[in-house]
């Protein structure tokens, strides 16, 4: 939120590459920020303070832990000997590459 503006997408902030796909966490927050819009306007959150904090609350549950470990293993795969080490275990742990990608890009999102 930027002066009483909700940022939904990338103007939130920037969606690392390593993130996955960007136009779903743009929906998604979008989501996010209509939950809350009816929310607002039923009544359920009564200020516009109140609704602005739930959505930075929202946000970040949902993509700051993502956007940070897209970080991290952006820098860390900058490194060749420790991109080397980090693909050959993941080449034999297909658990691991399978963790990390639910690390950076998220759960599905549900439609009520």
């Amino acid at each position: 939120v930027e002066n009483h503006i909700l940022m939904i997408g990338d103007t939130a902030g920037l969606i690392h590459p390593m993130c996955g796909n960007g136009m779903a966490m743009a929906i998604h927050s979008a989501k996010i920020a209509s939950e809350l819009v009816l929310d607002f306007y039923y009544g359920k959150i009564e200020t516009r303070n109140e609704f602005e904090k739930k959505y930075i609350k929202e946000w970040k549950k949902h993509f700051s832990k993502r956007l940070f470990f897209g970080r991290l293993l952006s820098n860390a795969l900058t490194h060749k000997n420790l991109t080397h080490i980090m693909t050959t275990i993941a080449a034999s742990i297909p658990a691991l590459l399978s963790f990390i990608i639910k690390q950076t890009h998220g759960r599905p999102i549900t439609i009520e």
